[in-house]
């Protein structure tokens, strides 16, 4: 066993150990894939009920990606098959030579062969191991037809779109019984494939309650009803490297550095893409940044007392998700986003019931129980033949558990517009009396009420931008001393008291002015992937 606990190892044939995993990405990865479980260097055997298909090892420099990969082609159950043919392939002919120069040694103990002419690998049993590169997509073409039973793809984040990766996935197929076929790929952050590795990888919407993504390190079942994996690693789990090279964390994560380098080299993050539309968002900090360089903290050390003030957001979604969020000013002077509910395909009754029975707890506790959710305009829009509007219904679904009258709407309903296309003020003494019988009548119960948000979005957006700024102003405002000598000699030295009295009550900033609490995980997962565009609005990339 080794120090850091790591169990699984590979031996040859003479029981030399030919390959020791380290503890993490590695290990994680042999006991996720081989069918007969990982020998161990104790002699034990770790079985995995869970056996993956496509594997991807994604993180930032160093944790040992390709030397696992290497070893992953050459399991022994599979070498000593005659028939048994993987593919190792890498974008180009020279990062391939140096994945090569790390494979033949290995191989070797194995009783592999490299052949002179092509860049092959040929065991006693009959087994080959081919190698190849992905410069462009016509590199592809000639794995079209073959059959690899195992395939690994070395810096996948350099394909750049999902097809062609896929073309690649069509040779990976067995004819050979007890031979399962698989793929791994390897891959940092900081390449065009970023995108499409995500959606297919590491963040994957599983529609679990309480937990929107799967979480790293869980066998899921994708589209193409092939099991997935996405195992991450960090370069801490690399101790031959850490022991040999310590400086070399500091390497990567030199503060002299692009800032999204540094979060994809150091962190593995997924989210560092260049073009963030909020590019001072810190899910956790860099090296050589300020203490105020961080927007998520944990939710159970930052609960806000009932007596702060408390509000909503709801976005509504039609082909993408519904997001409801709660807010509360805290006593430290910042916005907490404290929770967060995100569905798709649920409807606006459901939704608002929803949002009534998460927002019970806070209601309870407050001095004067009421809730205002500010929502998009689209929802308040007029049903007409159709219905009551999205807001209506979502008021419906809110009285159903808080009770008649509850979902208060600061906006015209169906049958007050309906009276409106006649009688304008008519309707809006309707609405007014409405809202006064329902205030009244819920004066100390439980109340939500449901309001139009400021439809100006891209003041919006900087608004959020002053919010997330972490970065000090260089200096104080001082006073003008032009001003001054005015003031002394028309107004007197009381009046310049005064004046330099209010630089005086200067008080450092409160940064940043919003917490997001790690209990909010679309959110934080969302906001890194918002990307500016040309007019500096943003969108989200497929």
């Amino acid at each position: 066993m080794r120090p850091d606990g790591s169990e699984v190892a590979i031996f040859n044939e003479h029981g030399e150990l030919v390959f020791q995993a380290n503890q993490g990405m590695q290990e994680l990865l042999f006991i996720h894939s081989n069918p007969d479980g990982a020998p161990s260097a104790s002699g034990g055997i770790l079985s995995e009920k869970w056996i993956c298909d496509e594997i991807l090892m994604g993180s930032g420099r160093g944790p040992g990606k390709t030397f696992g990969a290497i070893a992953w082609l050459a399991w022994p159950t599979l070498i000593c098959q005659p028939n048994y043919r993987a593919l190792l392939v890498r974008r180009n002919q020279e990062d391939l030579k140096e994945t090569l120069d790390k494979a033949e040694p290995m191989y070797r103990m194995f009783g592999g062969r490299k052949a002179k002419q092509v860049p092959q690998f040929h065991f006693p049993s009959g087994a080959i191991i081919y190698t190849g590169h992905l410069k462009d997509s016509k590199a592809l073409e000639k794995y079209r037809g073959g059959e690899f039973h195992r395939i690994v793809i070395e810096e996948a984040q350099h394909i750049a779109v999902e097809s062609d990766y896929l073309k690649l996935l069509g040779s990976n197929r067995s004819a050979v019984k007890g031979i399962r076929p698989q793929v791994l790929l390897t891959a940092n952050p900081d390449g065009p494939g970023n995108g499409w590795l995500q959606s297919r990888f590491v963040k994957v919407l599983s529609r679990e309650p309480g937990a929107p993504f799967f979480p790293p390190r869980t066998p899921f079942m994708g589209s193409n009803k092939r099991v997935r994996i996405y195992l991450p690693g960090l370069l801490a789990e690399n101790l031959p490297l850490m022991a040999n090279d310590p400086n070399y964390v500091n390497v990567i994560n030199d503060p002299n550095l692009p800032e999204n380098t540094r979060r994809a080299w150091v962190f593995g993050d997924w989210d560092c893409s260049a073009g963030a539309f909020f590019p001072m968002f810190r899910s956790r900090k860099l090296a050589g940044e300020e203490p105020e360089a961080l927007h998520v903290v944990p939710a159970d050390q930052n609960k806000q007392p009932a007596w702060c003030h408390r509000w909503m957001s709801l976005d509504w979604g039609v082909t993408h998700h519904t997001a409801a969020y709660w807010f509360v000013l805290g006593r430290d002077q910042r916005i907490h986003v404290e929770n967060e509910y995100v569905v798709s395909g649920v409807g606006a009754h459901e939704i608002g019931a929803d949002i009534a029975k998460e927002s019970i707890p806070l209601l309870e506790n407050m001095k004067e129980p009421r809730l205002r959710i500010f929502a998009d305009s689209g929802i308040f829009a007029f049903g007409g033949e159709k219905g009551n509007s999205l807001a209506e219904q979502i008021a419906t679904g809110i009285d159903s558990i808080l009770g008649p009258g509850s979902a208060i709407l600061l906006a015209m309903n169906s049958r007050e517009k309906e009276v409106a296309k006649e009688n304008p003020g008519r309707a809006l003494e309707m609405q007014n009396e409405r809202i006064t019988f329902q205030e009244g009548a819920h004066n100390k119960r439980m109340s939500i009420y449901l309001t139009s948000a400021n439809k100006d979005r891209k003041a919006g957006w900087e608004f959020i931008r002053g919010l997330l700024r972490w970065r000090r102003y260089g200096t104080r405002a001082q006073p003008d001393l032009k001003w001054v000598a005015w003031l002394l000699e028309k107004k007197g030295q009381e009046a310049v008291s005064n004046y330099l009295e209010a630089f005086k009550k200067q008080k450092d900033e409160v940064l940043p002015k919003m917490l997001i609490h790690d209990c909010c995980r679309v959110l934080i997962e969302t906001i890194p992937k918002l990307i500016a565009d040309h007019n500096q609005s943003f969108h989200v990339p497929e």
